[in-house]
């Protein structure tokens, strides 16, 4: 310890004495019980000091004696409820000794039925071993036999479940379970539906995640992974069992439409079974789920980081090669960017690849590398081993490998052939009729893949590229995006088209969830129904796009699909789209 740091704030009379100065352990040993008052009575400055106020103040507490800490309790009910934690969370940081003390007189405390039965939870079983049972009040008792621990934010207090007990002990104490799946055994996880039953209101959290899901959530996306994992084929090589798993997840989820929005929930973007439960998640979520899955089935992988971006590098796995060897070591999967390929039948381009391939593909139409597959450790101790060991699977191994799992023709191509249709008869037969043009693309998506307006990160992707693609010179100017429905007090998104068709007017297509499609309305009924969201138009300086002239929106550069509708190209983008189409369309 550096002792030049430490500071006898026994002797301070500064009555703002600010906790921050107090940068050791030792420090606090020497404050008086006055001055540790004064420290447990100050608020934070500010929000990023919360937390470690919160820490010290809880840590402080833990030094008192126990009259000490039962009169100013007593004094101070606010103390607790002010900092969003419970009186249990404050008792469960005391002495062993002290807590005894203090669960013997619980009734100084005035605490409601709620309170009484966290704070009983929350002493700790050497406590509780020791206790004379007398003095909790009887309908509490029962509790004197569970475990239970401080959540990771270290604001709730949670009961460690004992399978082997009878869990109708549980019933009503759903709010205080916490599971998290891969800390149980085989045996204890079949239990965990005869729990639900009795705790509905349980949560799940998956292991060294701090985002939770529901007791229903959990189930409904176990029941799913158990399903996908028994339609592989054991005999499968573990690169066919990838491609599979790979393939159900860019089928099954969706990149969160209203991700960067003041909508947008970080817990429900990112907690392992309710992305699986609600189909929508963000990278870091979504890479965890197809993490978990190839763990299942015996394939090792982890996650790597950039600084906006999450994908995986699966270790250890081999790689045929189109002269029939195999070379065995690490590539890079990035299920992100594989959703809209998996969803409308493409040939997945990160799938199989190396770093420097990864790292390319980063590159948007406008030259500039938007970084979101460079490792956030450059520099660092094993970065190098990022960069430089993995292999690639070949164009000719990759259409192998998914063609042998049927996912793809027997000739190794991909179920795109129907891009033909669209190309055909959107960009030749009905070039000059726009409204027509429209219509058409949007039938054959819907044929496609029917669920295209409710995938609208994806479809935002497609739509431009195909857009791009056909390059109908009747419109001047197109946009694929997201609105909300002003009239929604949900706020959720709603994919729209917009296009400039010149002399024709202007043309506006929303989605429709009911019909599955999208349909012509007037720009006055656009307006007056729909608008950006504010993150949206802060992001573009304020302009909504359709009210746009700058060469940033002109046909169809679709800046926001291209980042992936979040600013962070954490999704697939029309730049990869664009790519995908154009390889099926020189192998044809």
């Amino acid at each position: 310890m550096d002792t030049k740091e430490t500071k006898d704030v026994s002797s301070q009379s500064d009555a703002s004495f600010d906790i921050y100065d107090c940068k050791t352990w030792d420090c606090k040993d020497k404050m008086s019980i006055e001055k540790k008052y004064e420290v447990l009575l100050q608020k934070a400055t500010d929000s990023k000091k919360e937390a470690d106020l919160y820490y010290n103040q809880n840590w402080f507490l833990s030094t008192l004696d126990y009259t000490t800490i039962h009169d100013f309790l007593i004094a101070h009910p606010e103390f607790y409820t002010e900092k969003g934690m419970s009186i249990a969370c404050v008792i469960h940081a005391l002495s062993i000794e002290t807590q005894k003390k203090i669960a013997e007189t619980l009734e100084d405390f005035n605490l409601q039925p709620e309170e009484l039965t966290e704070v009983v939870l929350a002493l700790r079983k050497e406590a509780k071993k020791d206790l004379d049972a007398s003095l909790i009040p009887e309908e509490y008792r029962y509790l004197l036999g569970m475990e239970a621990y401080l959540s990771s934010n270290r604001k709730n207090i949670k009961i460690k479940v004992d399978f082997d007990k009878d869990l109708e002990e549980y019933r009503g104490l759903d709010k205080w379970i916490k599971l998290m799946p891969q800390h149980l055994t085989e045996e204890e996880r079949k239990r965990i539906p005869e729990l639900y039953k009795i705790c509905p209101g349980l949560s799940v959290q998956n292991i060294g995640d701090i985002f939770y899901s529901t007791g229903a959530e959990y189930l409904e996306g176990e029941k799913w992974i158990e399903s996908l994992i028994e339609s592989i084929p054991p005999e499968l090589s573990d690169i066919q069992k990838l491609a599979i798993i790979d393939n159900a997840i860019g089928k099954k989820i969706s990149y969160s439409p209203d991700h960067d929005t003041e909508i947008a929930n970080t817990n429900n973007e990112r907690a392992f079974w309710k992305i699986i439960s609600s189909g929508k998640g963000v990278c870091l979520g979504i890479a965890d789920v197809e993490k978990e899955i190839l763990s299942r089935v015996g394939i090792k992988s982890s996650i790597i980081l950039s600084d906006e971006h999450a994908f995986l590098k699966v270790n250890d796995i081999d790689i045929p090669r189109a002269d029939g060897s195999v070379v065995r070591g690490d590539t890079i999967v990035d299920p992100t960017w594989n959703l809209s390929s998996h969803k409308f039948g493409l040939k997945p381009l990160t799938f199989g690849i190396t770093y420097e391939q990864a790292r390319e593909l980063d590159v948007d139409f406008n030259g500039i590398d938007t970084c979101a597959h460079k490792y956030s450790q450059e520099g660092r101790p094993g970065a190098e081993k990022v960069r430089n060991s993995t292999i690639g699977l070949d164009d000719q191994s990759l259409r192998r490998v998914f063609a042998s799992v049927g996912l793809a023709r027997e000739n190794g191509e991909f179920p795109a052939i129907i891009y033909d249709e669209l190309f055909k008869t959107a960009g030749r037969m009905y070039e000059s009729n726009p409204d027509t043009y429209f219509q058409k693309i949007f039938k054959i998506i819907t044929r496609i893949y029917p669920d295209f307006t409710e995938a609208q990160n994806e479809s935002i992707g497609f739509i431009s590229s195909v857009l791009i693609k056909t390059q109908n010179e009747n419109i001047e100017r197109a946009i694929v995006d997201r609105v909300y429905d002003k009239s929604d007090k949900s706020k959720s998104p709603v994919l729209y088209t917009y296009a400039d068709m010149g002399e024709l007017g202007e043309r506006f297509y929303v989605a429709d969830r009911e019909q599955g499609n999208m349909i012509a309305i007037s720009k006055e009924e656009f307006e007056e129904r729909f608008d950006c969201y504010d993150l949206d138009l802060k992001a573009k300086n304020g302009v909504r796009p359709w009210q746009a002239r700058s060469k940033e929106y002109q046909n169809p550069n679709i800046s926001q699909a291209e980042k992936g509708n979040s600013n962070t190209n954490t999704a697939s983008s029309p730049n990869n789209a664009t790519k995908e189409i154009e390889s099926e369309e020189e192998e044809r």
